[in-house]
């Protein structure tokens, strides 16, 4: 699989993914990882596979409105 995860800033924020299962001739979008309808400042994700074949993906976000980003992670599988 060909993954491409991003910020995604618009209505409802988040974290998302494109995924490809045939080389990148066709891409499945807006897979949601994480969400928050709180702030668009998020992002600068980060994913690698992990031995039991999930993934793992480290961006930064806010947790509640008006406090400080935090870096966060999210462990996911494709399905």
């Amino acid at each position: 699989a060909l993954i491409s995860v991003y910020g995604y800033r618009e209505q409802t924020y988040g974290i998302r993914a494109m995924i490809s299962l045939d080389g990148g001739e066709t891409w499945e979008t807006d897979y949601v990882i994480w969400e928050n309808p709180l702030t668009p400042d998020l992002g600068y994700p980060a994913t690698v596979e992990l031995k039991d074949g999930s993934l793992l993906t480290v961006f930064y976000a806010h947790e509640k409105e008006g406090e400080p980003a935090v870096i966060m992670q999210q462990r996911w599988r494709i399905m």
